[in-house]
């Protein structure tokens, strides 16, 4: 192993690091891109190591450059199985709903829907109006219908 002197794109010393001597001829050293086989010059207060292709100097690095922008956030989907969602509600209120869907066909509807569900989307327009509509039919209050779809 022989230590050679990395470099950075612009030529500024970023580290030391190892040749491995070639499998292929023996004494041959290989050197990776951009590094430097002389070693630099100690750095001095804001002056660093700077390789110009022949000779070391001591040069000021220019100002970072803003890392790049980060790619958007894609909003979490908020999803729980079909039971997790039910316990989302008190026993009571389960019953009260499965006893109000046998007179309603819609809430009937909907209770079958959730149960053949893979999971359920809280943001989902068909999981909100079910909710909805237990509002409407006073089986839920206003407030539990936002801490069940929390």
């Amino acid at each position: 192993m022989k230590i050679v002197y990395q470099t950075d794109e612009q030529g500024f010393l970023v580290g030391v690091v190892e040749a491995d001597e070639s499998p292929l001829e023996p004494g041959v050293w290989l050197i990776p891109r951009g590094a430097v086989e002389q070693p630099p010059p100690e750095p001095r207060a804001g002056q660093h190591p700077f390789w110009t292709g022949s000779a070391w100097e001591l040069r000021t690095p220019p100002a970072a450059a803003a890392p790049p922008p980060l790619e958007p956030e894609l909003p979490r989907r908020r999803t729980c199985t079909p039971l997790a969602f039910l316990e989302r509600f008190t026993q009571v209120e389960r019953i009260a709903i499965r006893r109000a869907a046998r007179a309603e066909d819609a809430l009937e509807d909907w209770l079958d829907m959730l149960r053949a569900a893979q999971e359920v989307d809280l943001d989902d327009p068909r999981t909100q109006a079910g909710v909805r509509a237990m509002v409407e039919a006073r089986l839920i209050t206003p407030e539990r219908a936002a801490e069940v779809l929390a």
